[in-house]
């Protein structure tokens, strides 16, 4: 059927009798926008409850998410910004990464209060203020009521938005979308110092929220958006401003995130991410589950994609296919842009699998992940679909067409709402259950201050079915598992062991790709205790019990996480030092492995370029993630060794003194003593980075506050 028919029919159509009025037409619609707000705000307040106690049965929930804000909570109790989180593949830094958001201020409630049980509830709330948000942005391009609040839910509510719920970094960038949008809508209409300083406020919330690719996306389209409202140049320099402004308020976070991604990328993994390339991935379109339940085995889409599902509800999606048929046809000068944008990122989510795509390098796609721009083709597609609806009920008031439309809004209000029903499967929070807990203790005291590692012949994560949900998950390896360590406070080395090693490449790598394993680099890494499905022949691992299915063993041979050394080796590079202890008897107790370039200069970080007051330490301490200390006597010269992540950001200090530190053992760290007796030794994490962005964060929110600051009737905006 041509849509400018259907579009014909709307206006058109008309009976002599029966017909609603304007003023009928203006009572139902507000009667069935009550209707819709009160049911979902219903909705939300029974998620919440169902949250209580209980967590999504997403893979990344257990493994990182949860344990992630578990650390953050119990640093910022101690006093302490999460610079470096210890208990993560020998150490990673916390706030660097992008999964952190250790300064986004919503989640202070977590940080402050100490709920991380709030997990799910804190993302319910922020689909609450994207709701919000996408309202006032639909009404502020004129949008009727009805239609703008199903937009809304749209956004709000699509599976992409619910998925994240679990996922705090996500849905704290996608909230902030339609506030960015509106503010700067509302700037350009508004010449007021308050409304033009809105914008960096809401492009400063979702940088903090730490979702970098989500970031560039929404930038990218307000762009285009922005000039296709054909601003002026005064306009042009204010969003400079507000760009720059947002980036000056941030800096505490993004500069440290930036460094960390210069000697951090991600790995060849990846390139499995960045696009929708199996055409049957768009019949999520249809319905969020029609693939089967995502995430489980036997989902029929791309695994690491599951959680990017493009569903923001079959009645919208078809509204917005109508409207694309509709650019063939007729011109739409109100509804162009977004029409256009959300067919062309639909697009673009496949990545070079559309053939006008294949002529920019791989490379690049991979770093611009067109499957994450799922983000901005909801909110353009929700714009879209809004607009459509609006102007066809604009269109029926006079007709029998107003009466399918509201059937038409009824079916997409609850199609949406039913969305949470099918996709999210709540199970017990077994991070809190004492069978768990008093197991992680008895670990604990084995551990020490040494590492665990475990693994497991298959993802015990990855359910099979609704039924078999929990079962999945109740694996005791599940929770031992890569970060999930940090949950209990035990160090792991899983997966990889340091973030320098080929940035984040599997430990079977340096393992003879399996088991039994013989060599030393775990021995280095200070693993005292294996969790695995199956024995290791090696004499030297104890078997200590078993736990289910896995069996604990025992490595008395693992390293100390400070240590001391009176010799050293040098080697050209990283590889030739791990291929050396990745055998064994490569005297690691003995001597340190060190590299040495061509030039004959060691690979190091620079010294600190201040002395420290040394305070007084007994033998051997480590009150946070971010410092530790070794005091004792040393019989002759030689070199400290301290098993975390060799990264920038590390200092050293001997007896107060700033010292070098060298790249030892190809993934930790060294410092050398140059005479013997008694010293203390002080490693810290403060990266220059954070110092430097907390300083300019300063800087622009004193400038901020002075723009902001309310100006006399006389006086000139500063802008």
């Amino acid at each position: 059927m041509n849509p400018q028919i259907f579009d014909n029919l709307c206006s058109g159509l008309s009976v002599s009798q029966n017909q609603p009025s304007t003023a009928s037409f203006e009572r139902i619609n507000s009667r069935l926008f009550l209707f819709f707000l009160t049911l979902f705000i219903g909705s939300l307040i029974f998620w919440m409850k169902t949250f209580q106690h209980q967590l999504p049965a997403i893979t990344d929930v257990f493994l990182n998410i949860y344990p992630s804000r578990v650390f953050n909570i119990d640093q910022y109790r101690q006093g302490v910004i999460p610079f470096w989180n210890s208990w993560i593949g020998c150490g990673i830094p916390q706030m660097a990464s992008w999964q952190s958001s250790c300064f986004y201020p919503p989640f202070w409630i977590w940080n402050l209060l100490g709920t991380p049980d709030s997990l799910c509830i804190i993302g319910i709330l922020h689909s609450c203020v994207a709701c919000v948000g996408f309202y006032l942005w639909m009404r502020s391009q004129k949008i009727s009521f009805l239609p703008a609040f199903l937009g809304s839910l749209s956004f709000s509510g699509s599976a992409l938005f619910v998925f994240c719920w679990a996922h705090p970094p996500n849905i704290a960038t996608l909230t902030w979308i339609p506030w960015i949008f509106w503010s700067i809508d509302q700037a350009l209409k508004k010449n007021n110092t308050a409304a033009r300083m809105l914008p960096a406020l809401f492009l400063s919330l979702q940088i903090l929220g730490g979702y970098p690719i989500f970031i560039l996306y929404t930038w990218l389209i307000l762009s285009f958006w922005f000039l296709s409202q054909k601003p002026s140049r005064q306009n042009c320099r204010w969003v400079a401003i507000q760009f720059l402004l947002a980036l000056g308020l941030t800096s505490l976070q993004w500069m440290p995130f930036c460094e960390f991604f210069t000697y951090c990328g991600r790995g060849g993994w990846w390139k499995e991410f960045p696009y929708f390339d199996k055409p049957s991935e768009y019949l999520n379109l249809l319905n969020p589950s029609l693939l089967g339940i995502p995430g489980s085995n036997n989902y029929q889409g791309t695994t690491t994609n599951f959680v990017f599902n493009p569903y923001f509800g079959v009645i919208s999606f078809f509204i917005v296919v109508w409207s694309w048929l509709s650019l063939f046809v007729k011109r739409s000068s109100g509804n162009l842009f977004w029409k256009i944008t959300s067919l062309v990122l639909l697009l673009w989510m496949a990545g070079s699998t559309i053939f006008i795509f294949k002529v920019i390098p791989d490379k690049m796609l991979e770093m611009l992940e067109p499957s994450k721009a799922v983000s901005l083709f909801i909110f353009a597609t929700a714009t879209a679909a809004a607009t459509q609806f609006h102007s066809w009920l604009a269109q029926s008031r006079k007709s029998l067409a107003f009466y399918g439309l509201t059937v038409l809004s009824l079916l997409w209000f609850f199609d949406i709402l039913t969305v949470p029903f099918q996709i999210i499967h709540p199970i017990p929070n077994l991070f809190q259950q004492t069978a768990m807990s008093e197991k992680a203790s008895q670990i604990e005291q084995i551990v020490r201050d040494k590492r665990i590692l475990s693994l497991t012949q298959e993802n015990q994560l990855a359910f099979t079915g609704a039924d078999r949900l929990e079962k999945s998950v109740e694996e005791p390896a599940s929770y031992f598992l890569s970060n999930s360590n940090g949950a209990w406070k035990i160090s792991s080395a899983d997966y990889y062991l340091s973030v320098w090693i080929k940035n984040a490449q599997n430990i079977q790598l340096y393992c003879n790709k399996g088991f039994p394993y013989r060599g030393d680099l775990l021995d280095v890494a200070g693993v005292r205790l294996f969790m695995l499905p199956q024995k290791i022949s090696s004499s030297k691992y104890q078997i200590i019990g078993k736990w289910k299915n896995d069996f604990l063993m025992l490595n008395q041979q693992a390293s100390e996480n400070l240590r001391w050394v009176d010799n050293s080796v040098n080697y050209p590079d990283v590889p030739s030092i791990l291929n050396i202890l990745a055998q064994p008897h490569s005297g690691w107790r003995k001597k340190v492995y060190l590299e040495k370039n061509s030039m004959g200069t060691y690979v190091a970080l620079a010294p600190s370029g201040q002395t420290i007051r040394v305070t007084s330490t007994e033998n051997y301490q480590r009150s946070n993630g971010n410092r530790i200390s070794l005091k004792a006597v040393f019989t002759k010269p030689g070199y400290v060794i301290f098993n975390d992540s060799y990264a920038p950001g590390w200092h050293a200090w001997v007896d107060g003194n700033p010292r070098p530190v060298f790249r030892a053992d190809g993934l930790f760290m060294a410092v050398p003593l140059s005479e013997n007796g008694l010293h203390q030794i002080d490693f810290r994490y403060e990266p220059t980075s954070f110092r430097l962005g907390l300083f300019l964060t300063m800087l622009s929110l004193c400038f901020f506050l002075f723009a902001a600051a309310p100006k006399g009737t006389n006086e000139k905006s500063f802008f």
